[in-house]
């Protein structure tokens, strides 16, 4: 019991680091953030990368992609940059996971103290919203430092030891980390967690490998319900997020234990928690690679899964001036 209040203790702080942060966030670069997504129209690749910025500048890639859901509703940002800003996102959000593995969290008390003088005393509202900003990332590391200390004992429980090694299998990783995600609505915080269980050595790479997978579905829940009541074209993005993740990770499943063995090979001295990181990395990364040449087929393919709404032709009487909108 006293392991499970801990473990809550610490997701709980974390994912209200999340809140406090993205709030302020969206306040601080909300406005940037959107003029930078509506850049997106240049092309697939800057719109990409335009995706991963906004995406590390928000701290949150659900919050940029919904924020392009809104844009493709309000008729400011096309289907093809849509998708490519989508794309961008799956990569920005992987620099999360690699503070989460570079032990970040030692940083988390002075975070706190920093953030919170700056928040009450700033001198503008800029300068309170960035101290909340660093008040949110202060409570998600010391989220995750206690979610760290109270894991540790769990290696020693036979119980949760077998379960945790029923993960192995790759398709019940996929699963949990899905859900898990889905409950708790932040696939940073599934992705966070898998990280310390492989830390601490209670999970294996490859299991956390899979459980970082299912959290790339688990994600996609919440950018499905911002597209209810939006136009075709918005729902059009939520459904491409979504098949695209389920894609990818339907065809990384299989290979997680290979992408395991790349990982360690190509920085052997990295550890177990840089590896899953970087497993992250190397995922979402080639994904985009592959997909961003395929974006006009999958623009196509998407209005044919999603077709317009049928509306009737109004007549207009040949005797009345039609007025021509510019």
């Amino acid at each position: 019991m006293s392991i499970a209040l801990g473990m809550l203790a610490g997701v709980a702080l974390f994912l209200y680091g999340i809140s406090v942060m993205s709030d302020a966030l969206k306040e601080l670069a909300g406005d940037q953030a959107r003029a930078m997504l509506r850049r997106a129209t240049d092309g697939a690749w800057r719109g990409i990368v335009l995706g991963a910025i906004a995406t590390a500048a928000l701290g949150s890639s659900s919050l940029s992609i919904i924020m392009t859901i809104a844009l493709v509703d309000a008729g400011l940002l096309a289907l093809p940059a849509a998708i490519a800003v989508i794309l961008g996102a799956n990569i920005g959000t992987t620099i999360a996971s690699q503070l989460f593995a570079f032990n970040a969290q030692q940083w988390g008390p002075l975070l706190l103290i920093v953030g919170l003088l700056a928040a009450v005393a700033g001198r503008s509202v800029r300068q309170q919203l960035r101290g909340r900003v660093l008040l949110g990332v202060g409570l998600l590391f010391y989220g995750l430092h206690e979610l760290d200390e109270a894991a540790r004992p769990l290696g020693q429980l036979p119980v949760i030891a077998d379960w945790l090694r029923q993960l192995s299998d790759p398709v019940m990783g996929a699963l949990v980390g899905a859900g898990v995600t889905v409950v708790v609505q932040a696939s940073s915080a599934t992705v966070a967690l898998a990280i310390t269980f492989v830390r601490e050595g209670l999970l294996s790479l490859p299991a956390g490998i899979t459980v970082m997978l299912g959290a790339e579905i688990g994600t996609c829940s919440d950018t499905l319900i911002a597209t209810l009541g939006r136009s075709r074209d918005a729902v059009r993005t939520g459904v491409f997020h979504l098949v695209f993740n389920v894609a990818t990770v339907v065809v990384a499943l299989p290979l997680a234990a290979r992408l395991a063995a790349l990982v360690q090979t190509a920085l052997p001295f990295a550890g177990p928690a840089r590896d899953l990181a970087n497993a992250h990395i190397v995922f979402n990364t080639v994904g985009v690679l592959v997909a961003a040449p395929f974006i006009p087929m999958a623009v196509s393919a998407l209005r044919r899964l999603v077709p317009d709404r049928g509306s009737a032709t109004p007549v207009i009487p040949a005797s009345l001036p039609v007025a021509v909108a510019e």
